[in-house]
């Protein structure tokens, strides 16, 4: 399609362009101008931009500029300007408002996008908070929103794709459930799979006196026994044990 001198390659015949960039755009000058003084610019958002004037496009026959015009935005009018220099060295720019429409239509996005969801420790106490951490991205349309549920609660949502964590706890003795989902802007969703921890109680210490009336005790936590200890001194009583605000106290009477 030829525009007052200037065409634009691969327009349909509503003058759209269906892709973002690069399009081309050939200026046919005209032996009154001096094909070393043309240039093209262009601006689809108020702003004027310089095109790029390809390398070996020049025709010595037809005399034909081609330019090429990058970036462009989608769904918006491209104007046009041409600056020329004719052989008495007069000055012409030719402005050319709305010369054509660029509207890419993507395909529909019909991929879901991909997530993940981990936590830390993997066997919290009782005294210990949990931090999950969730992953989502998409490839298409882009994540829309993410969410964190534990034990079936919704208690988390993130607007944008990324690496996210959420901390929270100490939570009670017993299992734990936890999935993440993610949505992108097509609506398309994504799920994992539906992850459990176990929270086991805080540390349990035993204490006991040795035949030397020592003072020896353990302490059992994560599923295994740490090793007996002996302290210094030596006591007469059998020690006591209590719990004050989810922590245990040993009291015991001296030899002294």
């Amino acid at each position: 399609m030829l525009l007052n001198g200037i065409e634009v390659v691969g327009l349909d015949g509503n003058n759209t362009l269906a892709t973002v960039k690069p399009a081309i755009v050939k200026v046919y000058v005209s032996s009154d101008y001096d094909l070393a003084h043309a240039v093209l610019r262009y601006s689809y958002d108020g702003t004027w931009c310089n095109a790029t004037l390809l390398s070996g496009a020049l025709g010595a026959g037809d005399r034909v500029l081609v330019f090429a015009l990058d970036p462009l935005g989608n769904t918006t009018f491209v104007d046009l300007s041409i600056h020329l220099r004719d052989v008495k060295g007069n000055e012409l720019e030719q402005n050319i408002t709305r010369v054509f429409y660029v509207n890419v239509v993507y395909p529909p996005d019909m991929t879901p996008p991909t997530v993940s969801v981990a936590h830390n420790p993997e066997r919290p106490t009782t005294a210990q908070t949990v931090t999950f951490t969730v992953t989502a991205s998409d490839e298409g349309s882009g994540v829309a929103y993410v969410e964190l549920y534990v034990d079936g609660n919704l208690v988390q949502t993130w607007n944008a794709s990324g690496t996210f964590t959420y901390v929270r706890g100490p939570y009670p003795v017993g299992t734990r459930t936890y999935y993440a989902v993610a949505v992108d802007m097509a609506g398309n969703e994504a799920f994992t799979d539906t992850y459990t921890f176990v929270v086991i109680p805080i540390d349990v210490i035993v204490a006991v006196r040795g035949r030397d009336n020592g003072f020896n005790f353990n302490i059992y936590g994560c599923g295994y026994w740490k090793g007996w200890v002996k302290l210094k001194g030596s006591m007469i009583d059998a020690p006591t044990v209590t719990l004050v605000n989810s922590e245990l106290h040993v009291v015991v009477g001296g030899s002294d």
